[in-house]
């Protein structure tokens, strides 16, 4: 991510932060940018920008993902006999806070605590001034996975999964009924490990140099998440035709 910021013009950093947000799989629009001095080796890189969407999923239904970083792990294949490569040693943060519309309070998940010898991931959840505060932490111990660990490590990258990708459910006060207290996993939704090949090979193509293109992608991802198919074909087409 230095490397990128540096290669990059500093008035081109906002063009930039859009296409990570893209590819992130975030389609609405980037403002507020800024880093730390990429040449500044001697430091951690940061960076931050503020995001804006009008129709974020699946609010449509009153519940919502927690918008923050994907925190990849790789999957392990039921016949796999190699350890699995984690890669560097890391620590990485994804804090965020999503203020709901004025009548709307977001039901808390549950807090999360993983530690196993490999990796650890924590998530606490919190209200405050009836806003959602969530706060992850992905620490990457080990460089790689033992096969005699393949079970804990299985079970890790679930919990995480779930976690992530849950559906944190609203109480309305204008409707006078309690929201579901406990968070949902996304319905339907692939265990790790069990996404098609073919699906993951996609996933990994290089963004479009077409800012478009890339903004059809988003959207087309976030439309299937919240079951609009219609619409997810529409911006898949449309997609299509804008990638050179």
């Amino acid at each position: 991510m230095r490397a990128v910021f540096r290669q990059v013009p500093q008035p081109q950093w906002k063009d930039l932060v859009q296409r990570i947000s893209y590819a992130l799989g975030y389609a609405g629009t980037v403002n507020d940018v800024s880093a730390s001095i990429p040449e500044a080796i001697s430091e951690p890189f940061h960076f931050s920008y503020s995001y804006n969407r009008k129709d974020y999923p699946d609010w449509s239904n009153r519940q919502f993902t927690v918008p923050g970083l994907p925190f990849y792990t790789p999957p392990v294949k039921d016949d796999a006999k190699y350890p699995i490569w984690l890669g560097s040693l890391a620590e990485t943060m994804s804090d965020s806070t999503v203020r709901l519309p004025q009548g709307y309070k977001p039901q808390l998940p549950s807090n999360l605590d993983l530690k196993y010898d490999f990796a650890e991931y924590h998530a606490s959840y919190s209200l405050d001034r009836g806003a959602l505060v969530a706060k992850r932490r992905l620490l990457i111990k080990l460089h790689e996975v033992s096969v005699a660990k393949f079970e804990d490590y299985r079970a890790f990258v679930k919990k995480l999964q779930n976690d992530v990708n849950q559906y944190v459910q609203t109480s309305s006060s204008s409707l006078g009924a309690p929201g579901i207290q406990n968070a949902s996993p996304l319905p339907n939704s692939p265990l790790p490990g069990t996404i098609p090949s073919f699906v993951s090979s996609i996933r990994e193509l290089p963004a479009s140099d077409s800012s478009e293109a890339n903004r059809l992608e988003a959207d087309a991802r976030d439309k299937m998440t919240s079951r609009d198919l219609q619409g997810a074909t529409s911006s898949s087409i449309s997609c299509s035709v804008s990638r050179p």
